[in-house]
């Protein structure tokens, strides 16, 4: 049903119409070819809290979110140089460190990235000092695990 429902909505839109809609989205978006994972190409732009993240996230669209920990990191590439970040996809990083949904094992806190040296860490989630929201879509299971959190982190 939403195949033919897609089908038609295209047909509707018009192949002139539809080809904006699709470089908007390529434009602010990046898809890791290793991962599958779409990312948006540069972070929120301002410090935040992890619940401010959290909540960027999902005004991305309906299928955004924080990424994990084992996420984030697969971004790392110590051969890139993105303003001092080692950040593949020339995803643009304007803070010091990125939140992540993956919690510390520490009561109120939650873990974050750092691309400068592959430095990982945790803070409460009050914290806005310096830390970034960087969006990820879609769904890789091999990354969504405690024990892929843990393996990314060694």
């Amino acid at each position: 049903m939403r195949v033919c429902c897609l089908i038609q909505a295209i047909s509707l839109l018009g192949v002139a119409t539809l080809t904006p809609l699709l470089s908007a989205q390529h434009a602010t978006s990046w898809r890791d070819p290793a991962t599958g994972l779409v990312w948006t190409k540069q972070d929120n732009g301002f410090d935040v809290t992890w619940k401010q993240a959290e909540s960027y996230c999902r005004t991305v669209g309906p299928n955004w979110r924080l990424g994990t920990v084992a996420e984030v990191m697969t971004l790392w590439d110590p051969t890139a140089n993105v303003n001092g970040n080692h950040i593949k996809g020339e995803i643009q990083i304007t803070g010091n460190d990125i939140w992540t949904r993956s919690p510390a094992p520490y009561q109120g806190q939650m873990r974050f990235v750092l691309f400068r040296n592959r430095y990982w860490g945790s803070d409460y989630m009050g914290s806005n000092n310096g830390y970034r929201a960087l969006c990820v879509s879609g769904f890789n299971p091999g990354l969504l695990t405690p024990e892929a959190d843990r393996a990314a982190m060694r």
